[in-house]
């Protein structure tokens, strides 16, 4: 029972030993009992597949590395893209607000365009009416005056010449006439207006 113990105490030390020299990779015991169960015939089979195994599970890390390498930059290329869109989402909010501007100027461009060109007929029709009763006898004329609005006929006579103007008032009774005359010499003096 002795002998029993001894050898039960070296085999654990052995086993002990062997571990031991595995661990600082000095002995590599698995390589060397796969080694030898490779030249039994009983076991060949399964250590040609067992290594078939192993060099398909290191082909399987390495692709599963490749794709968790690929994972991670496609995550940092959607986390960019994320950021360009909200830049492109900031830049097209920022170019509406801007078109919103330019076509509320646009607007106020054109009104400002309207009015000058309704003032512009204004003058070329008050002008072309006051020629047509500047050519007419003064009786005539003075009568067609009567008819309308006071400022328009200070128009109608600031766009005749001055000696038209000076008939034409020279006729008119003189209080109407004095109180035209300022507001057509105004006119005059700003320049046809």
């Amino acid at each position: 029972m002795r002998w029993l113990a001894v050898i039960l105490a070296i085999l654990l030390a052995l086993g002990v030993g062997i571990y031991v020299l595995s661990l600082a990779k000095v002995i590599h015991p698995k390589a060397f009992i796969l080694n030898k169960l490779e030249n039994w015939v009983l076991t060949k089979e399964l250590i040609k597949t067992y290594k078939i195994g192993l060099k398909d599970q290191e082909v399987i890390q390495a692709e599963t590395g490749k794709l968790q390498q690929m994972s991670e930059e496609l995550a940092k290329k959607q986390q960019e893209i994320e950021v360009l869109e909200q830049q492109l989402a900031k830049k097209e909010k920022d170019l509406e607000g801007q078109a919103l501007k330019v076509e509320v100027n646009l607007a106020k461009l054109q009104q400002k365009e309207d009015v000058l060109n309704k003032d512009r007929l204004e003058k070329e029709a008050l002008k072309a009416e006051a020629q047509l009763l500047a050519e007419m006898e003064t009786a005539k004329v003075l009568a067609i005056l009567n008819t309308m609005p006071l400022e328009k006929q200070v128009g109608l006579l600031a766009q005749m010449d001055r000696d038209t103007i000076t008939n034409i008032l020279g006729s008119m009774d003189p209080k109407k006439a004095a109180s035209m005359l300022p507001q057509v010499s105004k006119i005059i003096t700003k320049g046809g207006e």
